[in-house]
């Protein structure tokens, strides 16, 4: 059962390998989803970055099935008929969308939780079993949660954070400020990795973030038919 396992698992690395080089999009972004997908399905996951990882995947596999490039490292050509591109950012809005309510999601359903709500919640997450933490990181934190303060600002600063998130990521203009609440948001997740290990949340929100950090959404509303070189 074991090398089954081992063996299906050398199978969807390959498969992926196109697209991680951007080689032949129309083809690669399909394998690459089939190998999110099976992931997905049959693992146990807790964290759910697998089932994002699989949305996201489906969205730009859409919008490459048109692409006819051997690699994404090439030019576009400019006879392109640009109508071409407003299915391609519209696709691009729902990603944008979804991102957007990962983090509003997450922060809605915690306000009306009553440990989340009475600012004692991160005390009784590090104590969870079913995450990744160590057994010296959780008494280091148990330490620094047992005093109410520090329990109370990091708990609903969490979900502060989260809801600010949610709504850069829709409604942020300001390149620079865009840019800012990604890399705030990325080290946010990377804390959480290192503190619960929720390794693989922390690599499919990074990755996710990334997509949504260069081109404010109002642009793909107010110029649909602008060029999106990475994903056409």
């Amino acid at each position: 059962m074991q090398n089954n396992l081992e063996g299906a698992r050398i199978i969807l690395l390959i498969i992926t390998v196109p697209a991680i080089f951007g080689l032949l999009p129309a083809v690669s972004s399909l394998l690459h989803l089939y190998a999110a997908f099976s992931v997905s399905n049959n693992t146990l996951g807790i964290e759910g970055g697998d089932q994002l990882i699989v949305n996201l995947i489906t969205l730009l596999a859409i919008s490459s099935i048109c692409d006819y490039r051997l690699t994404t490292w090439l030019t576009i050509k400019q006879n392109i008929p640009r109508l071409r591109y407003i299915p391609i950012n519209i696709l691009y809005c729902f990603i944008y969308i979804q991102v957007s309510y990962v983090y509003f999601e997450a922060a809605i359903a915690k306000a009306v939780n009553p440990i989340w709500g009475d600012g004692t919640a991160l005390w009784y997450w590090v104590q969870n079993d079913g995450f990744g933490i160590s057994a010296d990181a959780e008494r280091l934190f148990l330490n620094i949660l047992s005093m109410p303060i520090v329990s109370a600002i990091t708990t609903w600063g969490t979900i502060l954070l989260e809801l600010l998130f949610s709504f850069s990521i829709l409604a942020a203009k300001n390149q620079l400020l865009r840019y800012t609440m990604v890399a705030c948001a990325i080290n946010f997740h990377f804390i959480i990795a290192i503190i619960m290990g929720l390794t693989t949340f922390f690599i499919s929100m990074t990755g996710a973030l990334l997509l949504v950090a260069s081109t404010p959404l109002y642009l793909k509303i107010k110029n649909p038919l602008q060029e999106e070189t990475h994903l056409v």
